[in-house]
């Protein structure tokens, strides 16, 4: 923001009203994306909402932001600034933050669920402690030509399209770490959040076991309604909302990328009635899975 934060961390910003802050897996987008990460220019989404994207959060998604010129301005947990450009601006899942831009912002943001790189974000991983705090950093030269490598190869098919994807969103979130190394001591999780981010880990290990929250729970040795009660504080969604979210996440990204029957996906997935599936498909993502999959593969 302005000049006392640059290179810092903002652990120290006071905290938003949760319960009115929209939560998003991208913004204005109620649905998940197909494939394990997103990358887009910054100009695409701000010029589709007039330039102003307004105060969310991702329960999942970790984002990085790659301002390269024109004006921005962040609001990151209730506090406010402008943005001196270039900039680097890394910003962990759950933190309420928004932008307003000048028209012909230029630059990128990567969107990647955390669940994916875990030899960066698992305890213990190098880099995890700094990724975990949200921070602003000046940009290094070496990040603008990381971003444009891995723009080119998510663009296209190619192979090996995964690996590429996953190599090169690597070297760029450790260049985010690398530049916002400042000796400082990064801020402890909250206990809340510790317990919220265990629940999406055994999320993963147990996605097609079709587990309701009561399951969960007594994993994690706690009620339903605590762990219910502790998802809407610190995601702003309950917990049935983020298992829902996990399934049909994974959903989408076997219809986009594999060709299985939709009947082989719903019972893949744990779905015993395909039907059920496919409406409770509809439900969360507002297509049948056949015109999702129909969309992703550019038949409309």
């Amino acid at each position: 923001m302005d000049g006392s934060g640059k290179g810092g961390y903002f652990s120290n910003m006071p905290t938003s009203a949760r319960s009115q802050i929209q939560s998003f897996a991208l913004y204005g987008e109620p649905g998940g994306f197909p494939d394990f990460l997103h990358l887009e220019r910054l100009s695409a989404r701000a010029a589709r909402h007039d330039w102003t994207i307004a105060p969310h959060r991702h329960p999942d998604l970790h984002q990085c932001f790659l301002f390269l010129s024109g004006r921005a301005e962040m609001t990151l947990d209730g506090e406010t600034g402008e943005l001196d450009l270039p900039a680097l601006v890394n910003m962990p899942p759950r933190h309420v933050h928004g932008f307003r831009f000048a028209a012909g912002i230029r630059g990128f943001v990567l969107s990647v669920p955390v669940s994916e790189l875990p030899d960066l974000f698992s305890d213990g991983a190098e880099t995890a402690a700094r990724l975990a705090v949200p921070g602003l950093a000046p940009a290094p030269d070496a990040i603008e030509a990381a971003f444009h490598r891995l723009e080119a190869r998510y663009r296209g098919p190619g192979f090996p399209r995964s690996t590429l994807l996953r190599a090169r969103a690597t070297e760029i979130l450790c260049l985010v770490a690398e530049a916002l190394e400042t000796g400082q001591a990064p801020a402890a999780p909250s206990r809340q959040d510790q317990l919220v981010a265990g629940f999406e880990a055994l999320i993963a290990t147990r996605l097609t076991a079709r587990w309701g929250v009561a399951d969960y729970a007594a994993a994690l040795s706690i009620t339903p309604t605590h762990l219910s009660r502790l998802c809407r504080e610190v995601t702003g969604q309950p917990a049935s909302r983020l298992i829902e979210r996990a399934v049909f996440t994974e959903a989408c990204r076997e219809l986009a990328y594999t060709r299985k029957p939709v009947n082989q996906v719903a019972y893949g997935l744990g779905f015993e009635d395909a039907p059920y599936f496919a409406r409770a498909f509809r439900r969360v993502l507002g297509c049948s899975p056949t015109q999702y999959r129909r969309r992703v593969a550019g038949g409309g």
